[in-house]
């Protein structure tokens, strides 16, 4: 009997690990922007040395299984307290979870920006003491 369409088997999760310097230990807010050109999943888990700091919602489109002719730019923002990040080594970990394998994301940028003016009170933001 013929099958149509993609295998069933699943993938792994997919972890991109950005290691990064930081002169001196931050304080305040930190927000990691992301621009996006497609995507074909629905989010991606967002670590902060260790710490899980929330899933970035994407939406989906054909951009990675080459089905459509273009695909959706957007960008997206994650706030975490800058006090997850230290001086020294950092290391930021995008993941894509487990999917088809048409499961992916096409980055344009990341930026990560510092506020050490903002409250760090901020609602919705990770207490730093909470990890995975």
């Amino acid at each position: 009997r013929a099958r149509f369409g993609p295998p069933p088997a699943l993938g792994r999760p997919s972890p991109w690990t950005i290691t990064f310097e930081l002169q001196s230990l931050p304080h305040g807010r930190a927000t990691l922007r992301l621009a996006i050109a497609g995507g074909g999943t629905s989010g991606i888990a967002v670590d902060v040395n260790g710490h899980a700091v929330g899933t970035v919602r994407l939406a989906s489109d054909s951009t990675v299984g080459r089905n459509g002719v273009q695909g959706l730019w957007y960008e997206r923002e994650m706030p975490f307290r800058a006090s997850l990040l230290k001086a020294g080594t950092n290391v930021l970990t995008l993941t894509v979870p487990a999917g088809s394998l048409t499961s992916g994301v096409l980055y344009d940028y990341l930026r990560l920006e510092l506020d050490e003016t903002a409250p760090t009170d901020t609602i919705g933001m990770l207490d730093p003491a909470r990890s995975r």
